[in-house]
Parts: structure tokens; sequence; C-alpha cells
């Protein structure tokens, strides 16, 4: 949508490598406290060598607000738990809106393109209450997988951040092992550690993409694993939750609850401290 070179890249790796950067770089620097050493760090040398810097925060008094040419709050209010959920769901919202912000400035789509991913957002806050109508299903399914040696997520092109993300919460907070991967790189490694006691959990939110993951899954079964998904659609294995089909920009945001609620469950079923978990902090503040 964009016809200009995008980069995602981990603050903490930006700081030691040698990516382009001059007075043509617009560098977004995303942070729920907004003092992340590694984050901080990066956005100010951004600004060294000549680039506009720009911050997503929820925190509208932090030093990555200072040190950025520009902020944006993602007003998730606070938010005290180590794991960040909302502050999550909040700042792929404002991402998105400043993509289509972007995407319009640059005249390489007509306004219309941004009002219908508006109209789309809008429909968001209906579509995860029907998410959380189906909290005890997840809540049981939440049970069975804490008995899993590791759980791996699946998911294919804006459904892999989403697998990852889920990976993330789940570790953060039962201490469970997990990973995500492309599911088209399953069988490139990961297929290796899959047999009876693992759970393999499928993010599909685009049609056209099912079968190719239902493939996935039956390679996860064949070897004994339990296969699970969060999709719109009807999959080979057990559904976590059904979520509303959405636009392709805001499935993210949509997706990613029942898998937040399964990494809460699980913890909760495990006992443990979910809102302060071991060896974690809410904010790194040094490298």
């Amino acid at each position: 949508f964009v016809d200009v070179d995008v980069v995602p890249v981990v603050a903490s790796e930006f700081l030691y490598d040698n990516y382009p950067v001059d007075e043509r770089t617009l560098a977004f620097f995303i942070s729920q406290s907004g003092e992340t050493a590694d984050t901080v760090r990066a956005a100010e040398l951004v600004d060294k060598k000549g680039g506009y810097t720009y911050a997503v925060t929820n925190t509208a008094t932090s030093a990555l607000v200072f040190a950025c040419n520009r902020y944006v709050t993602v007003q998730a209010d606070a938010e005290f738990a180590v794991a960040s959920t909302k502050a999550y769901n909040c700042q792929l919202t404002v991402l998105v809106m400043l993509f289509a912000d972007i995407a319009v400035a640059r005249k390489n789509v007509v306004p219309s393109f941004r009002d219908e991913l508006y109209r789309s957002l809008d429909k968001t806050p209906n579509a995860v209450a029907r998410i959380l109508q189906q909290s005890n299903r997840i809540d049981e399914l939440a049970r069975k997988i804490t008995d899993c040696s590791a759980v791996y997520f699946l998911g294919r092109t804006v459904d892999l951040p989403t697998a990852m993300e889920a990976a993330l919460k789940l570790k953060e907070i039962s201490y469970m092992h997990c990973e995500a991967y492309p599911a088209g790189e399953l069988k490139h490694g990961a297929l290796a550690m899959v047999e009876k006691g693992v759970a393999v959990v499928a993010v599909a939110t685009d049609l056209d993409l099912v079968e190719r993951m239902n493939t996935s899954l039956a390679e996860a079964k064949t070897r004994g694993a339990d296969v699970y998904y969060v999709s719109p659609y009807k999959m080979d294995g057990m559904s976590i939750a059904t979520c509303p089909v959405c636009g392709e920009l805001v499935a993210g945001i949509v997706s990613v609850v029942p898998l937040q609620l399964l990494a809460y469950y699980a913890a909760k079923h495990l006992g443990r401290d979910i809102d302060k978990p071991r060896n974690l902090a809410k904010s790194v503040t040094v490298e």
C-alpha cells in the first residue's frame, strides 16, 4: 500500500548494526512505558544521524517522548501487569491508523480507503465482545494445554505477528515452553519437536490461506500433537474461539484476544503470579 521501504527492527539490535539512516528516514519507536532503555537509545541514534523520530507510547511524559520529534499516545490507560495486553492491542490500532494516514498522504490510496479502515476499526469492540462471550470455552482448552510439554503457534503473513505475540504472552505468565513459527517453516526444523504431548495452535484469518494452514495442522496431528486454531473459518482441529470476519488490516487486533485469554487461563490453572511473573519487570530501563 505504501511505496516506500519499511523495515521492522528490534531496538536492541538496531543499536549494534549499521542500518542506513539519513534526513529522509522516518523511524517509529514503540514502547508502552516509553522508558525502555534500548528503544530510547535507538531514537537518540536516529536523531543524531538526522532522521525524523516518532514515538508510539502509552506514556506522554516518558523519556522516549522527549527523545523524539513527535509522538502519539495509544490511550490504553494505566496497565500495571508486566505482560501488556490492552497496550498491545491499542498500539496495533494506532499503527494501523498511522499507516492509513501515510498511505493517503503519499497518494498511494484514495481517502475512502482510510474511511473504510476506520469503519472496520469501529466494528472491533463488538468483535472482541463476541470473543469474550467464549471465555468459558477458552478456559477449558487452556486447562488441557497446561498438560502439554510445549506449545507451537503458527501463522502466515499478517497472522504471524499474532502467533508471536501469543507465544510471548504464554511463556511470560505461564512459564510454559512455547515458540512461534511461520507455518511454512514447520518442516524446516520445528516439526522434529512435534509429538504426542505437544500442542500446535494455528492463527488463520485469511480465507485464501486456510487450506495451506490445514496442511500444517495435518502434519502436526499425524505426529500425535493436539491441534487448535483461532479463525473465522472451520479448520482441521479444535477451535479455541471463533473470530468474526474482519478486514485484513484489523484482523490481528481481534484474533489476538482469545490467545491473550488462553495465556491468562493457562497461568491461572498453573497457579502463576499473572500480573508479576518471575524474573521480569514492567519497564526494562537498563540493557
